[in-house]
């Protein structure tokens, strides 16, 4: 046996270079030699180590496997190279460990035995991780309503879950290592594999909409296809995740269908307002057939004016895609031109120039603005330029800042009169103008140099 220790000793500085830890015990089980790493590892210095039995650096529930093994060793059995136990500290610490042993020989003798032990602490807690996400993943493709698989780069099952299962009356074993066929229909197999070979080309996660014949019927899923990629870098499988939409797209459809036959109705309410508006515009025009006054044929065309703009927004929603917004610039632009043309029905003495932003109105918006241009156009083209004096009126409308919208009406005519408050006269229009403009929330100002230039100015959502 000195001979023995003679030779493990000769090794030491091999040993002690090694950063497993190293221990070599002799017939008896008692350790002969331990590195500087078996100290770590044990927690018990080498001088402490020496002459111990190893066995009892293991639980109590690792001893007999050692001893079993050491004296089968010793009659020159073959006995498994690895063993897993557990190390017992000095500090009573437990370390998992991985032994892996050999016989130590001399002149063709077993005199002993040499372990080299691994601390496994790092990889056991990994394969607990694992195991955990393994346990939660299995529960997710057990319990989730979601259609999860992943196919191969052939397009071939390697894994469904449950609900795949449910749906289509199939195992995992079955399908395992099938083509799509085995599952679907030729042309819906045809469209999964065109999307899988999309994902596989792109390298990304796509979305798909998937339409499956089943029991009940067509049947619509979500699915998003994830490459998985194999060791050299290629995609080599791809994970499906497919949610079934079929309820959702009826929902949708209904709604849609829903949707344009209240558009329908809203067209024909604003058409058959219109029409209306239309029918007493004209019953004024028949009451003014009756009337010699000129006041009150000047007092039923002002009105036939302001039903008429009213009429215009009606009409503009009528032939608009949008039914809950007005264009303001075509709505300006039309009722200018309209305005205009009452008023000089031959020759070009005023000119008009618009100056118009794109602005979207809310019809609870509209119908009181189109009521202030009214009034002020009419106002302007009627009383800024008399005995047939010319002139150019201005219509601006545009953004201003903070969500405001000012409408702009400056004519080059002779101006109202200074000391006029128009907020006090006695003018229906006037007075229109002032009562429209406080119901939009907004402000007027007046501006008389070089004509009239009369500016309200508005939020762009009204005051709710």
């Amino acid at each position: 046996m000195n001979a023995a220790i003679v030779k493990i000793e000769a090794y030491q500085s091999l040993f002690a270079s090694l950063n497993d830890a190293v221990y070599a015990v002799d017939r008896d089980g008692r350790i002969l030699f331990a590195n500087a790493a078996m100290e770590r590892l044990s927690g018990y210095a080498v001088r402490e180590l020496h002459g111990r039995p190893s066995v009892v650096l293991y639980t109590p529930a690792d001893r007999p496997v050692f001893l079993e093994r050491r004296a089968r060793a010793l009659r020159g059995e073959a006995v498994p190279p690895l063993l897993e136990a557990t190390l017992v500290r000095r500090d009573n610490r437990q370390v998992p460990v991985e032994l892996s042993m050999a016989n130590l020989m001399l002149d063709g003798q077993i005199v002993g035995r040499i372990a080299v032990v691994r601390d496994l602490t790092d990889r056991k807690r990994l394969e607990a991780a694992l195991r955990e996400h393994l346990t939660r993943l299995q529960a997710i493709l057990a319990y989730t309503t979601a259609v999860i698989y992943i196919m191969d780069a052939n397009d071939r099952f390697r894994l469904i879950n449950r609900r795949f299962a449910q749906l289509f009356g199939v195992t995992n074993d079955e399908v395992a290592g099938q083509p799509l066929e085995a599952v679907f229909a030729p042309q819906v197999a045809a469209a999964f594999r065109a999307n899988n070979h999309a994902v596989r080309e792109s390298r990304t996660p796509l979305e798909f909409e998937e339409l499956v014949l089943q029991d009940d019927g067509l049947h619509t899923y979500l699915s998003v296809k994830v490459p998985l990629y194999g060791p050299d870098g290629a995609p080599d499988a791809i994970c499906g995740i497919s949610t079934d939409i079929t309820e959702r797209k009826r929902a949708e459809a209904a709604l849609q269908a829903a949707l344009q036959a209240k558009e329908v109705l809203l067209q024909e309410v604003h058409h058959r307002i219109k029409n209306n508006l239309q029918v007493v515009s004209s019953l004024l025009d028949l009451q003014a057939d009756a009337l010699a006054d000129p006041r009150a044929l000047a007092a039923l065309e002002d009105s036939q004016r302001r039903i008429q703009a009213m009429a215009l927004i009606h009409e503009s929603l009528y032939r608009a895609d949008d039914l809950a917004h007005v264009n303001a610039a075509d709505y300006v632009r039309q009722l200018c031109t309209r305005l205009l043309q009452a008023s000089q029905p031959s020759g070009d003495r005023i000119t008009l120039t618009l100056e118009l932003e794109a602005v979207a109105l809310e019809m609870s918006i509209a119908i009181p603005c189109g009521l202030i241009l009214n009034e002020l156009l009419s106002n302007a083209l009627k009383h800024a330029f008399p005995a047939g004096r010319a002139g150019d009126v201005t219509v601006g409308l545009r953004r201003g800042p903070e969500g405001q919208v000012q409408l702009m009406v400056r004519d080059t005519g002779v101006g109202v009169p200074e000391g006029l408050d128009v907020r006090a006269t006695p003018s229906l229009g006037w007075q229109l103008v002032g009562l429209l403009t406080e119901q939009l929330g907004g402000t007027m100002a007046l501006g008389r140099r070089g004509g009239t230039t009369v500016t309200v100015t508005f939020p762009l959502t009204g005051r709710g």
